[in-house]
Order: C-alpha cells, then sequence, then structure tokens
C-alpha cells in the first residue's frame, strides 16, 4: 500500500494533514515513536513498513478508506489491508489497459469472477 500512497491522497490531504508531519520537531516525535514500536515483540518484521511510510500516511488513507470499506474495522497486517477477521483482503490494482477497452474490461471481469472461491 505504501507504494500506492501518493496516488491516494489528494492535494487537501496533504496540506490539511501532511504539512504538520513534516514539521522537525514533529518529525523527530514521529521517528521516535516508530522506533520505540519496532523494538516492542509484536512489531517483528515490521521494519521495512515504517521504512517505508516513517510519517504514518499510510494511516490518513486508512481513516478515510475504512468508512467506504464493505467490511468494518479494517487492519493493517504486513502491508496489506485486512477484514478484522481476515476473511476479506482489499486489492489495489493499477489496470494495464484503459477502461475505455470494453474487451479489455470484459477479460478483467472474467479473471476476478475465477478468483472468487465458489
Amino acid at each position: 500500500m505504501t507504494d500506492n500512497l501518493p496516488f491516494l491522497l489528494s492535494e487537501t490531504d496533504l496540506k490539511a494533514h501532511v504539512e504538520d508531519l513534516l514539521q522537525p520537531r514533529r518529525v523527530e516525535v514521529l521517528l521516535e515513536d516508530g522506533l520505540r514500536q519496532l523494538l516492542e515483540l509484536g512489531s517483528i518484521g515490521q521494519a521495512e513498513y515504517f521504512a517505508k511510510d516513517p510519517l504514518g500516511l499510510r494511516n490518513l488513507f486508512l481513516a478515510r478508506l475504512s468508512s467506504s470499506l464493505p467490511f468494518r474495522d479494517a487492519v493493517l497486517e504486513q502491508g496489506y489491508i485486512l477484514s478484522k477477521d481476515g476473511r476479506h483482503l482489499l486489492l489495489m490494482a493499477r489496470p494495464t489497459q484503459s477502461n475505455q477497452d470494453s474487451t479489455f474490461a470484459r477479460l478483467l471481469t472474467e479473471v476476478m469472477k475465477r478468483s472468487r472461491p465458489v
């Protein structure tokens, strides 16, 4: 998800929320807090995700996203957005063709139908 953050946050999000996070003292506090969390036992394997998003920008997107998800109480697990019970996964994809291409749209729809459990 962190790879897609530039596409998921609007200019309004950046001005309203991110600008404050970029203040030197705020960055210092966020990094210290992140390091403290990484040292906890429950954060094993989280260093890569912290390195990609040390200011926690994903939390801005997740807060906005959670109100539009088909399931409640989304959790971030190893970089994936899951329902709390772990039964549903939110996939983010960038199509390789235009959404105006009806042949591609039909193919994409078929692939998605085949990937769903019966």
